[in-house]
């Protein structure tokens, strides 16, 4: 894949197979970034900006989804599941 560097933090790159854009081992290196590693994608008019996301804003951004779901899931499902046992002990 062709890169050219341009000036000190400006990069061109081709656009690859199925829309893939290598982000150049010199960028990956300076900000940390590895395989595996989550970027989010911003469009902004005609531009396309790439941001890292640390796991722990991931989390929160999970966490925040579920902040308004009241009780536990856990509890609901032990609780359904004590009543389906308790039936099938009457039933028996």
């Amino acid at each position: 894949m062709a890169i050219l560097k341009v000036d000190k933090n400006e990069y061109t790159v081709r656009i690859g197979r199925e829309g893939r854009i290598v982000i150049p081992s010199e960028l990956r290196k300076k900000l940390g970034l590895k395989k595996g590693d989550t970027v989010k994608i911003k469009v902004e008019r005609n531009k396309i900006f790439l941001q890292f996301v640390s796991l722990n804003e991931l989390e929160e951004k999970i966490w925040k989804k579920f902040e308004k779901v009241k009780g536990s899931l856990a509890e609901e499902l032990l609780e359904e599941r004590r009543k389906e046992a308790e039936k099938e002990y009457k039933d028996g």
